[in-house]
């Protein structure tokens, strides 16, 4: 979701709504686009104003992403204890003239969707940027279905849709919207 200003009242009715029912919500943005878009929370998230912890988490170092990613495979592949210094001495040479990796191995929450989604082969695409790995993120964890192992099985295909239909009612009540452009 690209966060505006006309998005913001219906992002707080949403979350509103959501957080009313139990729900713990969980977002995250760039530190411009919440000062610009969403501060002061009294004024543009009212209803969320009382509940609302914001955290600034800021880049790893070297070091950490060495360390979380080493964690990261640990936890994917138990069997293979030296794996993991090699993952992320892996991630860290292919980053070191691949400025989008690096954007992506240096913000903690793009690192562990990395690893989640690349620690079992043991290798990241050199090409990949921060919306390629949504995008794989998305057909390989979101729509789809665990206990069924199928993209096609009735959950997934419902958490698609749930999807999708929270995407659109909020691109349709957003008087700009974003468009692609070929050149």
């Amino acid at each position: 979701l690209v966060i505006n200003r006309d998005v913001v009242p219906v992002l707080s009715r949403l979350f509103r709504q959501v957080s009313d029912q139990g729900v713990t919500l969980v977002f995250t943005c760039r530190d411009h686009d919440y000062s610009d878009y969403l501060e002061p929370v009294r004024e543009r998230l009212p209803s969320l104003n009382q509940r609302l912890e914001r955290f600034t988490v800021p880049n790893f170092t070297t070091a950490e992403i060495r360390q979380a990613a080493r964690a990261f495979f640990q936890k994917q592949v138990p069997d293979t204890p030296d794996g993991g210094t090699a993952f992320a001495n892996n991630i860290l040479t292919l980053s070191a003239d691949n400025r989008s990796l690096l954007e992506i191995i240096q913000n903690p929450l793009l690192l562990a969707l990395l690893c989640d989604l690349f620690a079992k082969e043991g290798n990241v695409p050199p090409d990949l940027t921060v919306s390629k790995l949504y995008q794989r993120y998305w057909q390989e964890k979101v729509a789809y279905s665990r206990p069924d192992k199928s993209h096609f099985a009735p959950l997934a295909i419902e958490k698609e849709k749930f999807c999708l239909r929270l995407a659109k009612i909020l691109f349709e009540r957003s008087t700009t919207q974003l468009s692609e452009s070929i050149y």
